[in-house]
């Protein structure tokens, strides 16, 4: 079902979407962890192209399975839904059991669109942090950069970073102690908003 809706979007996509991806060479032959700064609704796409693997999946709020639309897609991708402001351990055991099964797992550490200004650390949510750290995956920094960050759909640049390891995102903090979950999350998004301000 990913290649069906891979191959009907794509000429669509490029056709009206006009973006540049730099540093494939950095994505690990592996499964792995990808997260990305979180504009607009075409996002998951961009990575989806940026990555080009079939075995993608993408944590996404249950919220958006209120509209047809975002059920059908949910449904087509196996996307995992996951409830916001609540511990959903449902789709934590989902991700790692994806993480496990050889998935690469796609998350937007900001939990939601935030369009007119560039990411900050600060946005990453606990919950990232805690997927994250019990996966003990390598994570992969993508920055995705709008025109005045507006989400539209000209000059779009994607920049992929290097691998964070694990003994990187969980090094023991100033007092030897293993970083909390939230400051797990703001460690790897802080690479991603590192690089959306360099772009």
């Amino acid at each position: 079902m990913y290649t069906f809706v891979y191959y009907l979007f794509y000429p669509f996509f490029r056709l009206f979407c006009h973006f540049k991806v730099t540093g494939r060479e950095n994505i690990p032959k592996g499964n792995f962890i990808a997260i990305a700064n979180h504009t607009a609704y075409k996002d998951p796409l961009i990575l989806a192209y940026a990555i080009k693997r079939k075995n993608i999946r993408f944590i996404a709020k249950s919220d958006l399975q209120r509209f047809f639309f975002f059920k059908i897609v949910f449904n087509a991708l196996n996307v995992i839904a996951i409830k916001r402001k609540s511990s959903d351990m449902g789709a934590l055991r989902e991700s790692i059991g994806a993480i496990e099964n050889g998935d690469i797992l796609c998350i937007f550490p900001q939990g939601t669109r935030i369009k007119g200004e560039a990411p900050k650390k600060e946005q990453a949510l606990a919950g990232v942090g805690l997927i994250i750290a019990k996966s003990k995956s390598d994570v992969l920094p993508i920055a995705i950069k709008y025109p005045n960050n507006a989400g539209g759909c000209r000059k779009i640049r994607v920049s992929i970073g290097k691998p964070i390891t694990y003994d990187e995102y969980m090094a023991l903090d100033e007092n030897g102690e293993e970083p909390r979950r939230v400051e797990t999350a703001q460690r790897v998004f802080d690479e991603v908003c590192r690089m959306h301000n360099e772009m």
